[in-house]
């Protein structure tokens, strides 16, 4: 091989290595990019879990008094 074979082979693999650069970066972005996406579900997922839980304790709540008030109507009843 000549000299400036070699050259054009070391220039193509230069420019090859600067394009892999090139893709991993756009791939290191693109990771941060859906990480952020992952938190910010997260924590929109959190705040619905929130919101579920505190209507399950005012259902149970309510469940209550209405059997507590049940109760007390078949007590009633039968005095």
């Amino acid at each position: 091989m000549q000299d400036q074979e070699l050259e054009q082979h070391f220039s193509y693999i230069g420019e090859e290595l600067t394009s892999l650069r090139e893709d991993v970066n756009l791939l290191k972005e693109d990771v941060s990019n859906l990480k952020s996406s992952f938190a910010r579900q997260e924590g929109l997922l959190k705040m619905v879990f929130d919101i579920v839980k505190v209507y399950d304790i005012e259902r149970k709540e309510i469940k209550s008094t209405l059997w507590e008030h049940d109760r007390r109507l078949i007590h009633l009843e039968n005095a």
